[in-house]
């Protein structure tokens, strides 16, 4: 073949891919590369027309053959740095752009993209650097005003954030993303009727926008209004009557409001398109069970485990609507295969024979003899061990609730007495980390023998109850002792917590005697004479009838 015979083949090629036949061009790209194995256009549009066709890692294998054959061809370089973040394999893809950047420092879209790279690697602070030099390079550049105000809220500086967006609307009044994401912002903000307002403007720009019409809708249900909500769903429904999303959406709301007959239509509705959607038996089990009609839910549960035979949740469910029905032996049938998926699963943390912990749907689980016992929500306490020092006064994370007040919830740590300087921690970590951290607070409890000082009482104490009931002996041992040590400590919330939640009713009526009698009947009664609680109440005057006339 000629070097006309090249050149036709790859202007063909060029043409075909201009027209969007992307396996035709690679066919004509073929053709001249068996002619000029190391002809750098074709491999470079090859790789081109690969990536147009999703095949990303073919396509970095053309654009390495074109930096094979000249190192300092930017465009490959750019190319395949693009394709790797595609990939997700972002810190490779940030390689590339430093390479793109040393050999062409003006690239703003190089500038722009490493960004994107950073951030989904979790350096937001070098993430909004790269924007910053984009909109340097070009003011003007959308792009990157867009995506610094993304990582802007990220940072919670919101109000930075919202002139991103701004910056963006003035370059570009039509620009849809920026003003939904600038509705987002708002609403996080608390603004949510300005948000709507954002909303409102892409509706405008493009009515059939399924998306900002369910953004619209979970925007009504922040502020109540169900009527609007609900309109926001059929909207979508007229743009797409099989979007399962805006069913379930609708039969939510529907259920919020009280009209369970009308939701259990939606929910169907759902399960008609999509079979085996798991959230959709899932709502409809729960109206059903709101109905009355147990023996329905149950057929609900039934459905979701021939979908997924392992699914903890679904088993809990069902051994409370069987509890419900009052079928014993079918509960406890639900429990031993919750506690024989759990022993199988490499994935569960086993603290004991009675005890095993799992990460479900990025929460963690604690089941005890397969049964679900509760759902933690979040770690309650992060000390860095540089801080230790500073935390030895608290003796329980009940005092350490009380002394520190909400801003352990925050996870920001606050020495705050006698004017003393405050210790900000402010952390974010993964749902996975945060189940490890579960893990290893609830190991350490066991290990310590239930010291029920280790962990918050709201959840030690309803816990080691828990363990007594299925027969664990450490917890049997112990359960009294507790309850006796943790009120004598003197720590009013922790009292209280005991008296309210009934945990006292566990001592016999002459250890209930000694005890009270060990921290004074009439210091008891003086203590909680101002509480008005109904249980509070009872138990002061049960102390009066004690004392001696």
């Amino acid at each position: 073949m000629t070097a006309n015979s090249l050149e036709s083949f790859y202007d063909k090629g060029k043409v075909l891919y201009n027209l969007g036949r992307f396996k035709e061009a690679i066919e004509c790209f073929d053709k001249v590369l068996e002619i000029d194995p190391n002809y750098k256009l074709a491999w470079s549009a090859k790789g081109d027309c690969l990536s147009k066709l999703g095949k990303l890692k073919e396509a970095i294998l053309c654009y390495e053959k074109v930096i094979e054959l000249d190192f300092n061809d930017k465009f490959a370089w750019y190319n395949k740095g693009l394709s790797l973040t595609y990939l997700k394999k972002y810190n490779e893809a940030i390689l590339c752009f430093d390479i793109v950047l040393e050999l062409d420092f003006k690239n703003k879209e190089a500038w722009c993209i490493q960004g994107v790279a950073f951030d989904h690697v979790g350096k937001l602070e070098e993430s909004i650097e790269c924007y910053n030099k984009a909109i340097e390079l070009d003011p003007k550049f959308k792009e990157a005003w867009k995506n610094k105000g993304i990582v802007l809220s990220q940072l919670e500086k919101f109000k930075e954030a919202i002139e991103c967006y701004d910056k963006v609307l003035e370059i570009d009044p039509k620009y849809k993303e920026a003003w939904s994401n600038k509705a987002l912002v708002l609403i996080k903000v608390g603004k949510v009727e300005h948000g709507i307002d954002c909303f409102d403007k892409v509706s405008d720009i493009d009515p059939k926008d399924k998306t900002v019409w369910i953004n619209k809708g979970m925007a009504f249900f922040i502020l109540g209004k169900v009527e609007q909500q609900i309109d926001c769903y059929e909207k979508v429904l007229e743009i797409d009557p099989k979007d399962e999303e805006a069913w379930i959406k609708k039969g939510e709301a529907l259920y919020d409001s009280g009209k369970l007959k009308e939701a259990l239509i939606c929910f169907n509705k759902v399960l008609e398109i999509k079979p085996k959607y798991k959230l959709a038996w899932n709502r409809k089990a729960t109206v059903l069970y709101n109905l009355g009609k147990v023996e329905q839910e149950i057929d609900c549960y039934r459905k979701l485990l021939e979908i997924d035979p392992k699914d903890l949740l679904t088993l809990n469910y069902m051994s409370i609507a069987f509890n419900n029905r009052q079928q014993p032996k079918k509960v406890i049938e639900c429990y031993e295969k919750i506690e024989n998926i759990l022993i199988q699963d490499s994935n569960s943390f086993k603290i004991n024979e009675f005890l095993i912990m799992r990460l479900i749907s990025e929460e963690t689980h604690i089941f005890v003899k397969g049964k679900l016992f509760t759902q933690c929500k979040r770690l309650f306490i992060h000390i860095p061990t540089k801080n230790i020092d500073n935390y030895e006064p608290i003796n329980s994370i009940d005092e350490a609730a009380e002394f520190y007040d909400e801003t352990l919830m925050k996870s920001e740590i606050y020495k705050g007495q006698h004017g003393l300087e405050p210790i900000k921690t402010h952390i974010q970590i993964s749902p996975e980390q945060e189940y490890w951290g579960h893990c290893s607070n609830i190991q350490t409890w066991y290990e310590h023998d239930y010291d029920t000082r280790i962990l918050h009482s709201n959840i030690s104490f309803p816990l080691l109850k828990a363990l007594n009931d299925v027969g664990d002996p450490i917890a049997k041992k112990v359960i009294k002792d507790e309850i006796a040590l943790r009120f004598s400590s003197g720590y009013t919330s922790i009292m209280l917590y005991l008296i309210k939640e009934g945990y006292l009713n566990i001592l016999t009526t002459n250890e209930k005697l000694t005890l009270f009698e060990s921290i004074g009947l009439q210091a008891l009664i003086d203590c909680f004479k101002e509480e008005e609680d109904v249980e509070v109440v009872e138990f002061c005057n049960s102390l009066r009838n004690l004392l001696p006339h």
